[in-house]
């Protein structure tokens, strides 16, 4: 007898090298998914990837049915293994435990085996039952990974030394817009973040709570705060690298009671509101008034008084106050500023690290129809900085920031307005009308209507008209309204709210940044319906257990490579002269299922002359043939 090492070798390490395929591409693909992500992301090759696991999937199946015909053959000749007889034999040599025609086959046999009465013949035998069960797993398995497995449109990382082209400002230019850039009412659409509209997070941050990092070009919400973004000069397609950027946070919410109030809560009643005149005070750290909408009175039923108060940065005694809002010295432009992310005196100018300390703005906001006034109030926080920090594509994460000053500019009035409580201040711009019905506007908020008070003909042919306001306006909307006012000036601070400019050197807002890297678009590999996780463990299973079957018995001395037709026909040859005179009596055209003589011919493989010192190769009823003896 022989050993099959070609066959039982491929039995052997086929299957798991399948296996260990399939992981690959687990770990490299699938794995690294993010979840959260709106856009999807993978290394190069997908479409060849995807491809090629069916392909292996088909070979690597035929592999396993490869090794196990044989060590089916070896399995045969093992007393634990022995069929009952030729019956259950010819099962074997038709492979039926290999595939879904030969399960259908079994399944018919096993149906007429009970019709016919035979009790020693009612099933295939744990043989049939354990080679087959390998077969039925991959052949779940490899269907179910094509459900975990799906190809999409995505962006793949780009090789290194592609300078990707970024709309946005830089360091360099960051104080180079002709004017610079202060808040304004200035009505917005939204806040959108242009080019690709990726906005980054910290790392572990996560990104599922917040509705906003959900979608790109991500759009800076008006209805909820914003913990901790940084915003850098954005490409067509996701970039990472090292960058430049803004960190922000904003978060406004509303006030239910006066004295939760920090800066408010000490006041006069709401009765003595109308009778107070313009007050500036000035504590230290604090910026507090308190102005009249009767100058602007755009509606003859509404009145409305405003209470505003906010920490600012302070400036050395020695210098005079700064106004937040508007460039007043014109005699020396460039004297020391607090509201700008850059530090022209060390001493004289406030710290530029204080800018990412979280500071307060409130307002409260009167209103009446008719009768006495009614407040709601609003507090905000925010903070900013501008610095270096390593972004992640892939994950919009950002990660090592380190905060910077920008260059100065040659003119004060270039520049750019630091994001913070101030931020609320110039929008509102009290000073000015307008600031009531902007709150109405910015939120979409019902305006006035137009309505005739009489009913006096006379007055109506005169054309005697007025606005009335329907409602107040609510804690919610005026919320809304301030945190639009972050997200809006968030935008125009880096990005000029998409508008081009010439800067004094010649930057635009689009330039190439040699220090990022761009994706590229082109097919991924994503997950699909099905978690990879269980055809992996389906296909572990087969591999596992295939191999284990081609270990053990496929390198064995056998009789045959394989139970095929040849050796089946070897075998009959072998019978004994009274099986073969048996199954000539009862064979005939009828089902293999109604020739009872099978069932009485046995099915182990054994050397029907034990004692002969040259043995033969045939179907025995006795014990195992010795391995160690020549066979003819």
């Amino acid at each position: 007898m022989r050993r099959f090492y070609f066959r039982t070798i491929v039995g052997v390490l086929g299957p798991p090298m399948i296996m260990c395929y399939l992981v690959v591409i687990w770990q490299k693909y699938l794995v690294p998914i993010d979840p959260d992500s709106p856009v999807s992301f993978g290394p190069a090759g997908a479409k060849w990837i995807f491809y090629s696991w069916f392909v292996a999937g088909i070979i690597g199946l035929n592999l396993s049915l490869y090794g196990l015909a044989g060590a089916e053959a070896g399995m045969l000749m093992d007393p634990f293994w022995r069929v009952n007889n030729a019956m259950v034999l010819m099962l074997h040599a038709d492979n039926t435990w290999s595939g879904p025609g030969g399960w259908g086959k079994a399944i018919k046999w096993v149906v007429r085996m009970r019709g016919t009465g035979h009790k020693q013949t009612r099933h295939p035998g744990r043989l049939w039952f354990i080679l087959a069960l390998p077969s039925m797993v991959v052949f779940v398995a490899w269907p179910l990974s094509g459900l975990c497995l799906e190809m999409t449109s995505g962006f793949v990382r780009g090789s290194p030394g592609s300078t990707p082209s970024v709309s946005g400002f830089v360091y360099s230019d960051f104080n180079g817009s002709p004017g610079g850039r202060s808040p304004s009412k200035e009505p917005q659409p939204d806040a959108r973040v242009p080019g690709f509209g990726a906005v980054y997070t910290p790392q572990g941050f996560d990104r599922s709570k917040k509705n906003f990092l959900q979608q790109v070009p991500v759009v800076l919400p008006m209805d909820e705060g914003v913990e901790e973004i940084f915003l850098t000069a954005q490409g067509k397609t996701p970039i990472e690298g090292k960058a430049w950027g803004l960190l922000l946070h904003y978060e406004c919410s509303i006030v239910d009671k006066l004295s939760d109030m920090r800066l408010l809560n000490q006041r006069r009643s709401s009765m003595d509101v109308w009778g107070s005149k313009d007050v500036r005070k000035e504590p230290q750290g604090k910026n507090n008034g308190l102005w009249d909408f009767k100058p602007e009175k755009w509606s003859l039923n509404i009145d409305a008084v405003i209470e505003t108060a906010y920490e600012t940065l302070l400036m050395p005694n020695t210098l005079p106050r700064e106004n937040p809002c508007t460039y007043e010295d014109v005699l020396n432009e460039n004297s020391p500023t607090g509201y700008c992310y850059y530090n022209t005196d060390s001493i004289a100018a406030q710290d530029n690290s204080k800018m990412d300390q979280k500071r307060i703005f409130e307002v409260l906001l009167w209103q009446g129809l008719i009768g006495p006034l009614s407040a709601i109030g609003v507090s905000c926080t925010s903070k900013s900085s501008v610095g270096t920090a390593d972004i992640n594509g892939v994950h919009s994460t950002f990660s090592n920031f380190i905060r910077t000053d920008t260059p100065i500019p040659t003119r004060r009035g270039e520049c750019a307005r630091s994001l913070g409580a101030e931020t609320l201040a110039c929008t509102l711009k009290l000073q000015e009308n307008g600031w009531l019905r902007w709150f109405f506007d910015s939120v979409g908020a019902p305006l006035p209507i137009d309505s005739v008070q009489t009913n006096n003909p006379g007055f109506i042919e005169l054309g005697f008209r007025e606005n009335v306001q329907l409602a107040y306006l609510q804690a919610s909307q005026l919320r809304q309204s301030l945190l639009k006012a972050f997200s809006s000036y968030a935008i125009t601070l880096m990005y000029n709210d998409g508008r081009d400019f010439i800067a004094p050197d010649g930057s635009r807002l689009v330039k190439t940044n040699p220090n990022m890297t761009a994706f590229t678009a082109g097919t991924v590999i994503t997950g699909n319906v099905m978690p990879a996780i269980i055809p992996i463990a389906l296909f572990g299973f087969w591999a596992v257990n295939s191999s284990a079957l081609c270990l053990v018995y496929g390198f064995r001395r056998r009789w045959s490579a394989m139970l095929d037709g040849h050796t089946v026909f070897r075998l009959g040859v072998e019978l004994k002269d009274g099986y073969k005179a048996k199954f000539m009596k009862h064979s005939s055209l009828a089902e293999i299922e109604e020739c009872s003589a099978l069932h009485e011919i046995p099915g182990f493989v054994g050397d029907v002359q034990p004692k002969h010192r040259l043995g033969r190769i045939g179907l025995v009823e006795g014990e195992a043939a010795d391995k160690d003896k020549y066979y003819e």
